[in-house]
């Protein structure tokens, strides 16, 4: 298939156009800074520039069979204040508007919108366990990934086969890992707030694997929770944090203290869901990374 890949340039979506190009998928990359695109893949994929803004995206991807809009600001990279919100929600519907509008237009024609989402979409629903049925949350990033799926749902209208991947936390070479490992390297680790938050989390590999398989299995649809099969406490994150770095891990670390620094986007660490992958997993999907201790081996490993 071609595959038009929109934020490819990030975390997830490295990792992603790999598994899709060694599965024998053609790969546009849609991107803000095409000189970045252009300098991260030195393999055969194809580039465009785009803003996120303008209403319709632009041409040359009029044969595309399948869109994965991963377009959106990062929402861990500055302290939130109403122009950050702004802009992380901007970001995300005026990139996923463009994309149905053209599709309504017929300016391109794919079969397939895999559009990303969060499991943030729950909000903080204590020991709940949550599934792709569980109802929303009302917090800012709940709003956000509503707001966010609603746009993507459009392009069922259009009969489109359309897949919501809400991810969890995602663990990989950067990212969220590099911040919570980094007091650690300090001998500084410890509980983030209470401790009893639920960790969502997903190693990389997994959630490419689940982006191909959600492209390449006609039967998967609507929400899909990219997250592994055992989620655990930020109290169990950190025992087992301390256990692969071989650093003491017994510090606490307020919750009041965490907002003080960080603002509202303490809610990121300070808040959790107990997000669990029962579509996929009742589909047949199989992980390579079930339990967070090898796949936390591995990463730190391949990074020292």
């Amino acid at each position: 298939m071609k595959v038009v890949v929109f934020g490819g340039t990030g975390l997830v979506g490295r990792k992603l156009i790999a598994y899709l190009l060694d599965n024998g998928h053609e790969v546009m990359i849609v991107s803000r800074n095409i000189n970045k695109s252009k300098n991260i893949f030195s393999y055969e994929v194809s580039h465009i520039e785009w803003d996120y803004f303008t209403n319709l995206i632009p041409a040359g991807m009029e044969d595309a069979d399948c869109i994965i809009n991963l377009a959106g600001v990062s929402i861990a990279d500055k302290r939130w204040n109403q122009k950050t919100k702004d802009a992380i929600l901007k970001s995300r519907i005026n990139a996923t508007r463009a994309i149905v509008q053209s599709m309504k237009q017929k300016i391109i024609n794919p079969k397939i919108l895999i559009n990303a989402s969060a499991v943030g979409y729950y909000g903080d629903r204590g020991d709940e366990a949550l599934t792709e049925e569980s109802a929303p949350g009302d917090d800012f990033l709940a709003n956000v990934c509503k707001k966010w799926e609603m746009e993507a749902l459009e392009a069922q209208e259009l009969g489109v086969r359309v897949v919501l991947i809400r991810t969890g936390i995602v663990l990989g070479d950067g990212g969220v890992l590099d911040k919570i490992t980094l007091p650690y390297k300090f001998f500084m680790g410890g509980t983030l707030g209470s401790g009893k938050q639920w960790f969502s989390w997903v190693q990389e590999d997994d959630l490419a694997k689940i982006y191909l398989y959600c492209l390449e299995n006609e039967s998967v649809s609507g929400p899909v929770n990219a997250t592994s099969l055992e989620p655990l406490t930020m109290k169990e994150l950190n025992k087992v944090l301390g256990n692969v770095l071989k650093k003491p891990s017994f510090l606490f670390i307020p919750g009041f203290l965490i907002r003080l620094v960080m603002g509202e986007m303490a809610d990121v660490v300070l808040k959790g869901q107990r997000a669990l992958p029962q579509k996929i997993t009742r589909l047949g999907f199989e992980y390579k990374y079930p339990q967070i201790k090898k796949a936390l081996e591995e990463i730190i490993q391949k990074k020292n």
